[in-house]
Parts: structure tokens; C-alpha cells; sequence
């Protein structure tokens, strides 16, 4: 329900304490706004000062009128937004348009194309490193991946084993020390 905002500041000033003579409307509007304050005060268990509530509905009317204008800025963004993207469509090369209809048995034939010819390259990599794998495996030698791990693990296990150097002893001993 809207008010004319004289009511709405009579009401207000009234709340205030001061002491203005009301309309019947302007009572009973007064009434609610206290009413509405009255359970306020209770769950915060203080007394809620006259006019508290008036001014925050003044400050939520407000807010709601700032809102608008994001509102309108939201709608003026995603307008800008499709002007761009309709621009960068404009722009954006485009595949050239077939001739005209590609007759049926054309499109048959090349949907019945084997792919292979155009796969043959891959296909022979990969048949060459199966093979020479499979000669690493059948020969016994061991793989680079084998190699790199036992690297791995030895230079670990000589950190770990080994007894330090002469010139890093005292580190040895307070790094044993420490544990």
C-alpha cells in the first residue's frame, strides 16, 4: 500500500515523540509501525527507541530505489554484450557455403570412405614403437623405465646407507641426532 509521503513523515515525526495530530489513516499506520516494532523488542530483548522501525522502512525505500538503477544497469551490460557478440559473429570468418546440393550418392560414398588411407602414417608410428618395445622385452634388456627406477632407488639407498663424507659429518650427526 502506497502513502503520500507527508503521511509517511507525520507518521514519522509522531514516532519521534513529537506531538503532531494524526489523521485516522496516518493513526493507523502509526499503529502498525508499532505493532511491527513490538516483536522487534522482544527477540532482541531491548526496548526498540520510537521510530526505529519508520526509519529503517525509509532506508529499505530507498535501497529499493537504488535498485532500479542497477537494474537498468544490468539490462544496459547484457545489451552491450549482445551488441558485441553479435558484432564479433559479424566479423568472424565463416566456412564457404557448399555449391549448391550434394547429391545422395555423393554423400553415400564419401560416408562409406574407409578412414585408413588417411590414418596410415599413425598407424605405422605406432606399429614401429610396438615393435621395437617388443624386441626390448624379447632380447631381455631392460626398459627405460626400468633403468630410471633403479637409478632412482640406488641413488636413494646411497643417501640413506652410506656413511657421510669426512666434511659433512657434523651434519650427518645432528641431522641422526634429530630424528
Amino acid at each position: 500500500m502506497s502513502r503520500p509521503n507527508e503521511d509517511l513523515e507525520r507518521v514519522a515525526r509522531w514516532l519521534d515523540g513529537e506531538a503532531i495530530e494524526l489523521t485516522a489513516d496516518q493513526r493507523a499506520l502509526a499503529d502498525e509501525l508499532a505493532a511491527d516494532e513490538a516483536p522487534v523488542a522482544v527477540a532482541l530483548d531491548v526496548e526498540v527507541p520510537p521510530g526505529a522501525l519508520h526509519r529503517v522502512h525509509a532506508r529499505l525505500r530507498r535501497s529499493r530505489r537504488a535498485g532500479r538503477w542497477v537494474r537498468v544497469r544490468v539490462a544496459v551490460a547484457a545489451a552491450a554484450a549482445v551488441v558485441v557478440g553479435v558484432g564479433l559473429l559479424w566479423l568472424a570468418p565463416q566456412a564457404p557455403a557448399p555449391a549448391g546440393p550434394v547429391p545422395f550418392e555423393t554423400y553415400l560414398a564419401e560416408m562409406a570412405r574407409d578412414p585408413a588411407p588417411d590414418l596410415q602414417a599413425e598407424v605405422e608410428a605406432l606399429e614401429m614403437e610396438i615393435a621395437q618395445t617388443r624386441a626390448q622385452v624379447v632380447a631381455g634388456g631392460p626398459s627405460e623405465v626400468t633403468v630410471a627406477l633403479a637409478k632412482l632407488a640406488e641413488d636413494i639407498r646411497s643417501c640413506l646407507v652410506e656413511d657421510p663424507q669426512d666434511e659433512d659429518e657434523a651434519i650427518w650427526r645432528q641431522w641422526v641426532d634429530n630424528l
